[in-house]
Formats: structure tokens, sequence, C-alpha cells
């Protein structure tokens, strides 16, 4: 019974020590933005892009709290 014990909590503790070391294994999320400044006019538009790398989740962006953004 206590070698039974022991398998198990051997066997845990491996499947934790992976985990940690692919969450620790991530590649850092980085992103780009283009232009990286503007001069804007009064009621002028200035188009960005961005480009995520490193993100596993689809990226939601929010201007002023607004999702897909309202500046």
């Amino acid at each position: 019974m206590v070698l039974l014990a022991l398998v198990v909590f051997l066997i845990l503790g491996l499947l934790a020590g992976l985990f940690v070391l692919r969450y620790l294994q991530r590649e850092p999320i980085e992103v780009s933005l283009s232009p990286t400044s503007a001069q804007v006019e009064t009621s002028g538009v200035v188009q960005f892009t961005a480009e995520v790398r490193g993100a596993e989740d689809e990226v939601i962006w929010y201007v002023n709290e607004v999702e897909g953004g309202d500046a």
C-alpha cells in the first residue's frame, strides 16, 4: 500500500513538473504597432495596424474601454 502511494505521488509530481516547465517556457508576447506615432489633425483619421506574436489566444483590442476601439 505504501509503495502504491509513493508511485502515485511520484506520477503526480512529474505531471506537475511538466506543467510548470511548459508554463515557464512560453515564448514572450510581442506587439508591433505601425506607425509608432502620428500627428492627427482635428477630426482627422490615422489607421494603425498591429501584429501580435507569441499569444496563444485571440487578441481583443480596446480603445477608450470600447472593444475594437473608439478614439
